[in-house]
């Protein structure tokens, strides 16, 4: 039942509208829960929302591959947390379901910065299409958490 509503809500809002939200918990490097208050009367006012565009590694065995990829996917985690704290105020654009079936968006930071964008320019995520994912496993150490320059 909550599937289907939360399908008829999003066909009602297509993709690519944007809304107002704000952060609950950043999960990782390329997943946020997020409060939407256009949605606050429905059963998903508040929803994870799947960083579109990008792929970070896995923090945890499994589903990560190697203990290489555990230690890339805290990295990027860490630095994701570095972007907004709960609480913060971002946009958050509807790009649609991902292969699977997760609330797929992008996230505009509260000063204007595209969140996979920023995890893209830090070495934290690499580009993602939907297809195959990158393998961690032979990447080469992601670099230190600092916090995110500002524009």
């Amino acid at each position: 039942m909550k599937a289907l509503a939360l399908a008829a809500l999003l066909h009602a809002a297509a993709p690519s509208q944007t809304y107002q939200a704000t952060v609950v918990r950043v999960v990782d490097g390329d997943s946020v829960i997020v409060s939407v208050p256009a949605w606050a009367a429905t059963p998903f006012g508040t929803m994870s929302v799947r960083i579109s565009g990008i792929d970070t590694p896995e923090s945890r065995k499994p589903p990560a591959k190697c203990k290489a990829e555990v230690a890339l996917g805290k990295t990027a985690s860490a630095y994701a947390k570095t972007l907004v704290q709960p609480g913060a105020p971002v946009m958050l654009t509807l790009k649609g379901w991902d292969k699977y079936f997760r609330l797929d968006g992008a996230l505009t930071l509260p000063d204007g910065r595209d969140w996979g964008s920023v995890m893209l320019a830090g070495g934290y995520a690499a580009p993602y299409d939907g297809g195959a994912k990158t393998s961690w496993c032979r990447k080469v150490p992601a670099p230190p958490v600092r916090p995110a320059p500002a524009n």
